[in-house]
């Protein structure tokens, strides 16, 4: 699951999210197969805002490239639902599942088909007018396979012998982090959706101030427009959040190198919030290179796990 995050992440980066303009869950499967087919198929990409726009001068050979991004992304999607139902259907068959285990994996199945139908809803939003597809909507995308993720590994913890763990920071502080975390993802797709990494691409300063009101509020809009749609408000936001959590990482380690006591949980996760916040800054400082720009996404899903766990271990130590 995390595997087809960057494959989202790279469909997003090279704009290939648009190439396919209809969803077709069953029938969906196969490509063009003859040279006909993938001109059919350019020509229906040619008749929405993004070929019109943007794209004009796109040749099919390039067609070709984002569609197939796109493309591998809709069949990973698939590949995962399939690979719960088929066992559910098995193991229900055999009868060897029993009413709790039932419900969670039709639970995860019931996500992933969910987490399909917002794909499709997000889409859309670029297939009308405008090419660009709705930053709100790429949000509950993207929260939307956090949620399964965090779903699906919570049911794996729950079926694992955890090892003992010395954690230092508290089940509430565990807690607060993880609101940050999801937070910061949250304005991390706004980032993406409204594309203003290509914003003020310096660091640490912004528009040569650290803080710039000048560009931070636009009179034209109001303050909440201001918060979610103004470019520079959202990079200054999430600028903000990732400073506030590196302070936390480094706290935490600073914490537990006087304990010696670097292989602790907390730690590896204080770690991954340090590697995020470099990986923040080189990624907008290098124009959103889109390597880069990958490793920060899936270095994301990877502090969610971590963090999951860090609060699972310590609920269950509480109990």
């Amino acid at each position: 699951m995390v595997f087809m995050v960057a494959v989202g992440g790279i469909t997003r980066l090279t704009d290939s999210g648009l190439s396919m303009v209809d969803w077709q869950p069953i029938y969906g499967i196969l490509p063009p197969l003859s040279y006909s087919d993938w001109e059919n198929e350019f020509n229906q990409y040619k008749e929405y805002p993004e070929y019109r726009y943007k794209n004009i001068n796109l040749t099919l050979s390039e067609y070709k490239y984002i569609y197939y991004w796109e493309y591998i992304h809709r069949m990973l999607g698939r590949i995962i639902g399939l690979f719960f139902i088929f066992p559910l259907v098995y193991f229900s068959i055999k009868k060897s599942l029993d009413k709790t285990e039932f419900k969670k994996i039709l639970t995860i199945i019931v996500l992933i088909a969910f987490q399909g139908i917002l794909g499709w809803y997000m889409v859309k939003s670029g297939l009308r007018d405008n090419p660009n597809i709705s930053h709100f909507r790429l949000m509950f995308h993207y929260m939307m396979a956090m949620i399964l993720i965090s779903f699906t590994y919570i049911q794996y913890l729950r079926h694992s012998h955890l090892k003992e763990n010395r954690i230092s920071i508290s089940l509430s502080t565990s807690w607060f982090i993880f609101s940050l975390i999801i937070i910061q993802i949250i304005f991390g797709t706004f980032m993406a959706g409204l594309n203003a990494g290509h914003y003020y691409n310096t660091f640490p300063l912004m528009d040569g101030s650290i803080l710039p009101l000048n560009i931070l509020y636009n009179h034209s809009m109001g303050i909440i427009e201001n918060l979610f749609y103004n470019q520079a408000t959202v990079q200054y936001i999430h600028r903000l959040l990732g400073f506030i959590l590196l302070i936390i990482s480094l706290k935490i380690i600073f914490d537990q190198f006087k304990e010696y006591n670097l292989t602790s949980l907390d730690t590896k996760l204080a770690i991954l919030l340090l590697a995020q916040f470099i990986l923040g800054v080189i990624t907008l400082v290098t124009c959103v290179n889109i390597y880069f720009a990958v490793m920060h996404q899936v270095n994301a899903s990877l502090l969610i796990l971590v963090c999951i766990k860090v609060i699972y271990i310590k609920k269950i130590s509480n109990k």
